[in-house]
């Protein structure tokens, strides 16, 4: 418990070092990680092209719910915006 929470602390320590293009993607619903917490990420990391996905009604692994493919579209919406 005690490392889990040096690295939360680290982590909001260190997000402002964070420049490259971010897409955080994270499930409302999420009891492991508070979508707060990606949402921390995404206001104080410095990157100039960053977005923040929070979807209504998902947990944890939203690459593993009923809704994937929606997740899945956005992930690679978002890289062939970034490619082409």
């Amino acid at each position: 418990l005690f490392c889990l929470l040096n690295a939360m602390t680290q982590m909001q320590q260190e997000a402002a070092r964070i420049s490259l293009p971010l897409l955080l993607v994270h499930g409302e619903q999420d009891k492991l990680v508070p979508a707060k917490a990606s949402t921390f990420l995404h206001d104080h990391s410095s990157s100039s092209d960053k977005e923040i996905i929070i979807y209504k009604g998902l947990y944890h692994e939203v690459f593993n719910e009923p809704e994937q493919e929606t997740a899945l579209n956005d992930v690679l919406q978002w890289l062939e915006k970034r490619v082409t």
